[in-house]
């Protein structure tokens, strides 16, 4: 694997991770959001 293909896979690695963490965010809080409009 070449230098350049090595850098491109692990920054789309760290943009995905930055997603998900971004998606976990929302999806907590959204859960959150919801449980409390329950009681």
């Amino acid at each position: 694997m070449t230098r350049l293909g090595a850098d491109s896979t692990s920054g789309a690695a760290r943009q995905l991770s930055a997603q998900l963490a971004q998606y976990c965010f929302w999806a907590d809080a959204a859960t959150t959001q919801w449980a409390r409009h329950r009681h």
